[in-house]
């Protein structure tokens, strides 16, 4: 049995899950081309109709677009907390990530399963964590706290060496 490189035990906690909830919806390419388009749209209505002379009617792409971020931002707190709660067997999971050379293992009270590196979809850095994306939308959540010194240098590597 090979000795893993890294060792990371991490919890999943509501707060991570929205953090990871939040970085998924808004950088997945396909919603970020729907946001700006849909933003483009309404800005592009609201300037029409104000060349035109129309203030009262350049107010309803305005309170559009206002009212899009609010359920936009506002909403997606409340979607995550409720996925995050809809699903019992996750919530608040304690689970311990073992790094290799070519795979990590993940295990936890629901089981185990091996994830090859080559496998992934991708591997997400953000200032706070990794995300160790097994599909789109579903991953592993690593906070930087929990990883061993040398840790996150190793992640940098595997993405960089299998182009994740």
């Amino acid at each position: 049995m090979d000795t893993p490189i890294f060792t990371v035990h991490g919890k999943c906690t509501e707060e991570e899950f929205i953090r990871f909830y939040r970085y998924i919806s808004f950088h997945s390419k396909n919603v970020r081309w729907i946001y700006g388009a849909l933003f483009a749209v309404l800005a592009i209505a609201t300037v029409v109709f104000i060349i035109r002379g129309s203030f009262s009617d350049s107010l309803v792409p305005v309170i559009c677009m206002a009212l899009w971020a609010w359920i936009l931002f506002g909403g997606m707190k409340r979607r995550a907390a409720k996925a995050f709660r809809s699903n019992k067997l996750s919530e608040n999971l304690d689970y311990d990530l073992s790094l290799y050379d070519d795979h990590f293992d993940s295990v936890s009270f629901r089981g185990s399963s091996t994830t090859p590196y080559d496998k992934m979809n991708e591997i997400i850095e953000t200032p706070t964590n990794f995300y160790l994306m097994t599909a789109p939308g579903v991953g592993v959540i690593l906070r930087k706290q929990d990883m061993p010194e040398g840790a996150a240098e190793f992640l940098r590597g595997v993405k960089e060496k299998y182009k994740l």
